[in-house]
């Protein structure tokens, strides 16, 4: 139990971490590698896979929601990249 709970408290704080500089990017207006990011969604894919099969949710947790985060910039990359003119 306190094992799950020192991976949660970890997970929060690299999730936290994850979303603003995602969000800080985003509102710079920096231009993001669609390469990098497709690549970085394989990985999280494979590293959940991973998680689930030695059942460690913490790492599922977080594996999951940074797939989630990086489809949410996958879509901003996209839809900025319709804008333009």
């Amino acid at each position: 139990m306190l094992v799950d709970i020192v991976g949660l408290i970890g997970a929060f704080f690299l999730l936290a971490a994850w979303i603003y500089e995602t969000y800080e990017t985003y509102k710079a207006g920096e231009k993001v590698n669609i390469r990098f990011v497709m690549i970085y969604l394989v990985g999280q894919v494979f590293l959940f896979a991973y998680s689930y099969m030695i059942q460690s949710y913490p790492f599922m947790i977080i594996s999951a929601t940074i797939f989630l985060i990086t489809l949410i910039e996958i879509d901003l990359l996209s839809r900025k990249s319709k804008r333009k003119p």
